[in-house]
């Protein structure tokens, strides 16, 4: 399959400025090079030439033996103006299945399509067949190699004449941009010979084309020199960007860090409030208990009291009740012995809780500013991340 989107290029919907505009200058040479009423377009793909032919009121017929561009000319045609439509006509058919006896043409086009056959000599001879009496044969194709998918053999210069002038007279040759463009016609009796200004013509051509063919090379070497040093260049700030990502990784691991030891440092802070909450739970409980041992001096007290009272008024008793006074202060005084014992252990109680909010209050206070550190150290590796970050993601055009 030949692909072939030739009208999309000559309207500017494919193919670069230059290719459409150099397609469209060998179109308009072609048809500028019609002669007579009735043109046959061999190989006219998607109809672009016999369109323009018809409008120009001339009667052509296009002929393709590939069916999607036949079908494709026709629904152009389809938009053409009824005088257009009458005039133009489009065959899926083979060059070979025409018959000259049915009908002969005043021009036979061969528009790029002599590169596409492996044997084009016996595409000349139909075309010399298909035309009437000095009838004419216009020609173009790509001058030499030409990279393209369904392109046979490069088509020559030397070879091309040969096989023409065995057949028809050679009426003009020139060059546009890198194809041949030829205009023969059929001979009334034998072919005319090529002369020497022929050749001396023919020269002249081959010299263009490899005077064209060097200065692209020429240009397609500073190009591939450019490229290579492009391509030096994006190795160059590809190693640098990895050097880069390898000192983001480092960074992002640090900041893992920090993140760890955040964590580590918020549950040492949660661990010292339960330690001041346990001491000040401890203390809540040694103040219950001193209530209570004042409690129990308050009752031993008031036990003493009475039972002085009852010595006084029971004389007889004296004695005993001095003992039992006696008893009793012993007891009042290791009571308050107790008593002191508690208040002491009480007072060191409350000095150690003390100390203890105290440092309680000096190491939350250290926590809280090593944390505000952290979180300072922590945004400043997040920002440091998210322009490196940015930066990665900076087309290489912009950086540079």
């Amino acid at each position: 399959m030949n692909n072939d989107t030739i009208t999309d290029v000559y309207f500017g919907k494919a193919g670069s400025p230059g290719v459409q505009r150099r397609a469209r200058e060998r179109i308009h040479w072609m048809c500028s090079h019609a002669q007579g009423n009735s043109v046959l377009d061999l190989g006219c793909s998607q109809g672009i030439a016999s369109l323009l032919l018809g409008r120009e009121g001339k009667r052509v017929v296009g002929v393709d033996r590939e069916a999607d561009p036949v079908a494709f000319a026709r629904a152009e045609l389809e938009k053409e103006e009824a005088a257009v439509r009458e005039r133009v006509r489009f065959v899926h058919a083979d060059a070979a299945e025409l018959d000259p006896k049915e009908q002969r043409f005043d021009t036979v086009m061969l528009g790029e399509v002599l590169e596409h056959q492996i044997d084009w000599s016996g595409l000349l001879d139909i075309s010399k067949e298909l035309l009437n009496a000095r009838g004419r044969l216009i020609i173009t194709t790509p001058y030499g190699f030409f990279p393209y998918h369904d392109h046979k053999e490069p088509i020559y210069l030397s070879r091309l004449w040969a096989e023409l002038a065995e057949r028809f007279d050679l009426r003009e040759t020139l060059l546009i941009d890198a194809y041949l463009a030829i205009v023969a016609q059929r001979p009334q009796k034998s072919p005319r010979r090529l002369s020497s200004d022929d050749y001396a013509h023919g020269l002249t051509l081959a010299d263009r084309r490899l005077a064209d063919v060097d200065i692209r090379a020429e240009a397609l070497r500073l190009d591939l020199q450019r490229r290579t040093e492009n391509h030096k260049a994006l190795e160059s700030e590809l190693a640098e960007l990895k050097g880069r990502s390898a000192g983001t990784e480092r960074r992002a691991q640090d900041l893992e860090n920090a993140t760890a030891q955040r964590q580590t440092l918020q549950e040492r802070l949660v661990r010292a409030d339960d330690e001041l909450k346990h001491a000040q739970e401890a203390l809540e409980l040694s103040e219950q208990e001193v209530a209570v041992l004042r409690d129990e001096r308050e009752g031993a007290g008031a036990a003493a009291e009475k039972a002085l009272a009852g010595a006084r008024q029971l004389g007889e008793e004296a004695r005993a009740a001095a003992q039992a006074l006696a008893a009793e202060r012993e007891r009042s005084k290791a009571l308050e012995s107790r008593v002191f014992e508690l208040d002491t252990a009480l007072r060191a109680n409350e000095a150690e809780a003390t100390q203890l909010a105290q440092r309680t209050s000096r190491r939350e206070a250290e926590l809280t500013e090593e944390i505000e550190d952290r979180e300072r150290q922590l945004d400043e590796a997040l920002r440091r991340r998210m322009e490196l970050e940015a930066e990665l993601r900076r087309p290489v055009a912009a950086r540079t």
